[in-house]
């Protein structure tokens, strides 16, 4: 839930039972994470990045009580749409009364719990009988008697009562000459009611007594809306009090969603948590710590400014002291490859990097320095966060900041050039590094004269190493190398090409220490489907100028040179990296379970699953079953992430009673489809993960089998038993069931 929308809406007092029933959901999964021991240490450290979002410290303690004392509010006035059949509303009906007349009359029904507008709702149940019985009365004896002159007869136009959308009436439709029929010429028992605009309708006709009551139901069922709308508006007016807590609580609903959907992701492409560095004795984390066991904790800081100023003089006093780089971590990553890609894929390229300064970085065009540059620092950004990152293994220096300058273009409303706005980067970047920086300069100076362009980029370069910040200045500036430049701690390092036997180079996308002088431009132009005259015309001139820099000794590599391990892949192939959905086993969607007050329990069928598998394991040991992990899965939560990607067997147990087995390698889509529609949100779900190497798919679906006999057995009713049936089981490339 986006805490601006909630927070206007509150403010505002235009929430409705729709945002309320979402609030709710929210303040559920709250304070579950508050409850769960398990879980409050994660929810503790969620909210650190809850208070540099809202600029409000909320402690743990304060923002469950909140949650629960709002959570309260809004069940006992709000219809939850997990609500009983005791406690659903339903919208009044006759036989005579079009349901599409009520339907648009009575959008007031369950968004209240009705003892708090039983008055309102009495008034229009009062009304609505006496519309049904005016138009039973007055209008249906005519229609009947219609209906019985012309049984038999090709009737064009039929004579009923109809619901009129544009008015918002009922009234009996038929013609002139049909209705003279059985009412003769005193058609001044039926009138032609007024329309919207209070003209005659000559097509409709009724009487008094309905005209009447038709005003009368619908004043009250507008007066029951408008008392809808104003327990709604008290409803917010008594959260309004707590709007910093609400807002908290959808900030950290945001915070912890984007957490599990990152391990679950993160899981599936195996990637790896990383090693992070010592954290500062002071800084912006220090701070909020500060702050939240402090006796501020409790009120809010003055200002949004004031939080700001607060965050960047303690970020200037972690990063005191210069270019010192004593005690700023490790950064040495290890088997890393672009995020966007998949690390598994053969073709995939695994690259190394270790570093203590500024990489020198040199390469062909289409060799893979930007994709590096990115690659590192998403690692960088991504560990610094806590999370996953796209490696083997990594470890990572916390960084006070992540600078980048990639690409340039003009931006004629500031009156810059490309190369003005290089500059304009430069210098910001100079003035704001510090020794726990990471900076990524890809390119710079390429928007001016070479020889000046090069001695500026070289200026640069040393500012930066003098600096002691970390990170990768990639060039095609060969000149550099031949500048008298003082540069101790910075590394070169160039993507490799190597030199096929046909005596063509092209690049590995391998990172490896050295220098690279060769541009391989005019085969990427060639590529790129340049007209071969053109680049002829371009190969003679570069043979005629005596400028060149020529290829340094650890520049091009010849294969027995190249390394073991594949190249950076610059695109990833179409179709890679998309996840194989599967979905539940889905029942008729017209078929609806009646109750089924069995008393069996999600425990209990738990407690019959381990009874299983441990009868599955070799000797009627429980070395088998001990290794695989069993959970259960209450109303509203999700999977935990140890299950991605393992075989699980699973129970589901409705809400009406009923219960349902099944196997999957993608549990949390398998409760997604078991949930999907509203009167199974309830479900709750036991499961078993099986470890991996145990058979997979095929132990899976054994055990899946033997457990349907066993909870049928058991007396667990039962929604289907089909895969019961199932004796044979073997791998995915000999399967056969039967």
């Amino acid at each position: 839930m986006p805490a601006s929308k909630l927070a206007r809406l509150i403010t505002a007092k235009e929430a409705n039972h729709l945002l309320f029933n979402d609030m709710a959901r929210l303040l559920e999964g709250v304070l579950h994470m508050m409850e769960e021991p398990q879980q409050r240490q994660a929810a503790v450290l969620a909210l650190k990045a809850v208070a540099v979002e809202t600029c409000t410290i909320i402690p743990a303690e304060r923002l469950g009580s909140t949650a629960a004392a709002a959570l309260s509010a809004i069940r006992d006035a709000v219809v939850s749409e997990e609500s009983s059949a005791a406690d659903v509303d339903p919208v009044s009906s006759h036989h005579l009364v079009p349901a599409e007349f009520v339907a648009a009359n009575e959008k007031f029904r369950n968004k209240i719990r009705r003892p708090l507008v039983t008055n309102s709702y009495d008034e229009v149940d009062a009304a609505f009988a006496e519309l049904a019985a005016a138009l039973e009365s007055d209008l249906q004896p005519v229609v009947l008697e219609v209906r019985a002159r012309q049984e038999g007869k090709a009737v064009r136009n039929k004579t009923e009562i109809v619901y009129d959308v544009h008015n918002n009436a009922t009234w009996l439709k038929g013609t002139k000459t049909a209705l003279s029929t059985v009412i003769g010429d005193d058609t001044a028992l039926l009138i032609h009611p007024k329309d919207r605009n209070g003209k005659s309708a000559d097509t409709r006709y009724s009487t008094w007594r309905v005209e009447e009551a038709l005003f009368a139901y619908r004043r009250a069922a507008y007066q029951a809306e408008q008392v809808v709308a104003e327990q709604l508006r008290c409803l917010a007016g008594r959260l309004e009090g707590h709007l910093p807590e609400l807002v908290g609580a959808a900030v950290f609903g945001m915070v912890v969603r984007a957490l599990v959907g990152h391990v679950n992701e993160a899981l599936r492409r195996r990637w790896t948590l990383p090693e992070l560095g010592p954290e500062p004795a002071t800084g912006e984390s220090k701070f909020i710590e500060e702050i939240a066991a402090s006796e501020l904790a409790a009120v809010e800081v003055a200002s949004a400014e004031e939080f700001d100023e607060a965050l960047v003089a303690a970020a200037a006093a972690a990063s005191s002291g210069g270019s010192d780089s004593s005690g700023r971590g490790l950064w040495r990553v290890e088997g890393v490859w672009p995020y966007w890609m998949d690390g598994n894929a053969p073709s995939t390229v695994l690259n190394s990097v270790e570093s203590d300064g500024m990489i020198l970085l040199t390469g062909p065009n289409m060799a893979g320095k930007s994709t590096i540059a990115r690659t590192l620092l998403a690692v960088a950004l991504l560990a610094n966060c806590g999370l996953y990152v796209p490696a083997r293994w990594a470890a990572v220096p916390r960084f006070d900041a992540f600078m980048v300058r990639m690409g340039a273009s003009d931006s004629p409303a500031a009156g810059k050039s490309a190369f003005a706005v290089e500059m304009s980067e430069a210098h910001t970047i100079i003035r704001d590094a510090t020794a726990h920086s990471l900076v990524m300069v890809d390119e710079l100076c390429k928007g001016t004269e070479v020889t000046v362009g090069t001695t500026l980029a070289a200026a640069i370069l040393e500012e930066l190493e003098r600096t002691g910040c970390r990170g990768i200045f990639a060039t095609h500036l060969h000149s550099l190398f031949a500048l008298p430049l003082h540069l101790p701690s910075v590394t070169e390092m160039c993507m490799q090409i190597r030199q096929t036997p046909d005596g063509v180079k092209a690049p590995t996308w391998q990172i490896v220490p050295g220098r690279c002088f060769a541009s391989l431009a005019l085969e990427t132009a060639a590529d790129c489907h340049l007209a071969p005259h053109i680049i002829e015309r371009a190969a003679a001139l570069l043979e005629k100028g005596a400028w060149r820099v020529e290829d340094g000794a650890a520049g091009i590599r010849s294969s027995g040179q190249e390394s073991e391990k594949n190249a950076v892949m610059l695109e990833a192939r179409e179709g890679e990296n998309q996840l194989e959905g599967s979905s539940a086993p889905q029942a008729d969607p017209e078929a609806e379970l009646s109750d089924n007050n069995s008393g069996r329990s999600i425990e209990q069928a738990l407690e019959v699953l381990r009874e299983v598998s441990y009868g599955m394991s070799e000797g009627g040991t429980a070395d088998h079953g001990s290794a695989i992990h069993y959970g259960m899965i209450r109303a509203g939560q999700a999977p935990p992430p140890m299950v991605v990607g393992r075989a699980c067997v699973y129970v589901v147990r409705y809400s009406k009673g009923w219960f349902y087995c099944g196997e999957t390698d993608d549990l949390a889509g398998r409760v997604r489809s078991h949930r999907s529609r509203a009167a199974q949100r309830g479900a709750e779900i036991a499961f078993a993960a099986l470890p991996s190497g145990s058979g997979g798919k095929s132990s899976a679906r054994s055990l899946e089998a033997q457990m349907i006999r066993a909870v049928q057995a058991a007396g667990f009713p039962m929604r289907s038993v089909s895969d019961s049936r199932h004796k044979h089981f073997a791998n995915r490339d000999t399967a056969c069931s039967e």
